[in-house]
């Protein structure tokens, strides 16, 4: 909601602006004076952007110094959404997913917020995992392997968080 205050102030949008657009640029592995050019010459570089050899490579440094590649779950059918500046990691996992009880370890240094894992095979032997995500806000176990004592047990576990079962 800041951001989007901050648009509105005359003077300080241009900074945000600025902000922004270097990293969107660095998201695609482009430098600053690439995000300049989005920032002030958008009808040129956003099409070079999108039409170029640029791909979404990388997301922005996460906490404690971790950095999520596209390949960071590679196979697994896992697509991360960042939030810009630390507002939050969504991680959607599709339909059908190869995420295991043996994955979700992986997920915890990652500070996630949101995590759907619906119509996943996980179950009951990944409760010890979640209690170590004591920051999830929201989890979606429905259509899991998840006993109801499971179900039970996460919801004493992660107190805090809407807990999809």
């Amino acid at each position: 909601m800041w951001w989007i205050f901050l648009f509105l102030v005359p003077a300080v949008n241009v900074l945000i602006l600025i902000v922004v657009s270097v990293d969107i640029a660095a998201a695609f592995g482009k430098g600053a004076g690439f995000g300049l050019g989005l920032a002030f010459l958008c009808f040129l570089f956003f099409p070079i952007l999108a039409f170029g050899e640029a791909e979404f490579d990388r997301l922005p440094s996460l906490p404690l110094g971790i950095v999520a590649t596209r390949d960071h779950f590679k196979g697994l059918g896992v697509s991360i959404v960042w939030n810009f500046h630390g507002r939050g990691i969504r991680v959607r996992l599709g339909r059908g997913s190869a995420i295991l009880d043996e994955h979700v370890a992986e997920l915890i240094p990652l500070g996630l917020y949101e995590l759907y894992l619906s119509r996943t095979e996980i179950g009951d032997e990944s409760l010890p995992q979640f209690a170590a995500m004591a920051q999830l806000q929201t989890l979606d176990v429905s259509t899991t392997n998840f006993s109801r004592d499971g179900i039970r047990q996460l919801k004493e576990s992660l107190p805090d968080a809407k807990i999809f079962a």
